[in-house]
């Protein structure tokens, strides 16, 4: 097993609340590649231990991100989701009024489908591809509906 280092901060003046994940120890001679398929919308309940080593791709959203576009965290899918929703929109270039139309068009049926998965509407792919091999997914839901 890795080891990881959580730093976790909260403000006692405004409540802002921010985890980070850091690798505590040396990498895996492979690595890890974590396939999840979500196929429920429970499985939006997972734990999620993403390092700031490992990249996300989502298939079927012709989506992939580095490993510091989101950095490390400790969250659940829908709250990782969440995070790369926020990324894109935040550090977008296709999205502002200087772009093409179709571009435009583009992301913003993207954002919609990406939205989609977030709220657990339709099945898709999440691959964790984590050179330290420090990334964790739950292997089963609390709310897992296949009991």
């Amino acid at each position: 097993p890795q080891e990881v280092v959580i730093m976790c901060t909260s403000c006692d003046h405004c409540g802002a609340r921010s985890n980070e994940v850091k690798s505590g120890g040396g990498m895996e001679d492979q690595g890890k590649k974590i396939t999840l398929n979500v196929t429920h919308r429970s499985d939006r309940s997972r734990d999620v231990l993403k390092s700031d080593t490992c990249s996300i791709a989502i298939p079927e959203l012709d989506s992939a991100m580095g490993g510091m576009s989101v950095g490390g965290k400790v969250t659940t899918l829908e709250g990782l989701l969440t995070d790369i929703l926020e990324q894109v929109e935040k550090n977008s270039l296709w999205g502002g009024d200087a772009a093409a139309p179709d571009v435009a068009e583009r992301m913003k049926l993207f954002k919609s489908k990406f939205k989609e998965c977030i709220a657990g509407k339709g099945k898709f792919t999440l691959i964790l591809d984590d050179a330290a091999g420090n990334s964790y997914v739950q292997v089963f839901s609390l709310y897992d509906h296949h009991c």
